[in-house]
């Protein structure tokens, strides 16, 4: 049996205006996600500044470091020397410390602990008492700093170019409501195409027979 054509009118609108719907929502997410990716990335950059100039002050100072564990000849002499290399650098001393305050307050101390490890080995540079008496110690503790920065400021890239986890839930989401919605608009149409005649005769007269009853008495 043929269905009205008002019916496909009306269903029509419904699905247009449910997809109207899904999309501001869409639209609405997105504009969140965009902006909050806007904000990481200015993190992003701050903080690749800020390990930079922190690792370039830190490789500079442990240079020196270096330099003294291979010329002077004793322990005692190498300490003398670097700690006044300390004070006469003190400004350099003061910056790699503000620099370490700056970034352990820009990262997750729990979800990058890699790199939180990594500052404090190379932050201890520049104690006397723990100072590594190997210069391939050094290194490999400034290695393993360049490293974890790199493997952190990489995973935050791919995050905003993926997106924030509620933007791309929501618009699969989105699209699979629309895919259901319509599936289930054409099985209706199909159903009601299918029922027999009689059937939906039976289902108008039973429909108009109070009506009718009504308007007897």
């Amino acid at each position: 049996m043929e269905l009205p054509a008002t019916i496909f009118i009306a269903m029509g609108a419904v699905l247009a205006a449910f997809i109207s719907g899904i999309f501001a929502f869409v639209n609405l997410v997105t504009s969140k996600d965009q902006k909050t990716s806007e904000f990481r990335q200015i993190w992003i950059d701050s903080l690749r500044e800020d390990l930079s100039r922190f690792i370039s002050l830190v490789d500079h100072m442990a240079s020196l470091l270096i330099y003294y564990q291979e010329t002077c000849q004793n322990h005692d002499e190498m300490m003398k020397r670097y700690d006044k290399s300390l004070h006469d650098n003190h400004n350099l001393v003061a910056e790699i410390r503000e620099l370490h305050t700056r970034i352990l307050l820009r990262i997750n101390p729990k979800d990058d602990l890699a790199l939180v490890e990594s500052l404090e080995e190379v932050h201890k540079l520049f104690d006397s008492n723990v100072i590594p008496e190997s210069s391939m110690e050094i290194e490999e503790k400034i290695n393993k700093l360049v490293y974890s920065s790199q493997f952190l400021l990489k995973n935050e890239w791919r995050r905003v170019k993926r997106g924030e986890p509620a933007y791309w839930v929501s618009k699969y989401f989105a699209l699979l409501t629309i895919v259901i919605f319509i599936g289930v608009s054409f099985w209706v149409v199909n159903h009601y195409q299918e029922l027999p005649m009689n059937v939906l005769d039976d289902k108008h007269n039973k429909t108009m027979q109070p009506t009718a009853n009504a308007a007897a008495d």
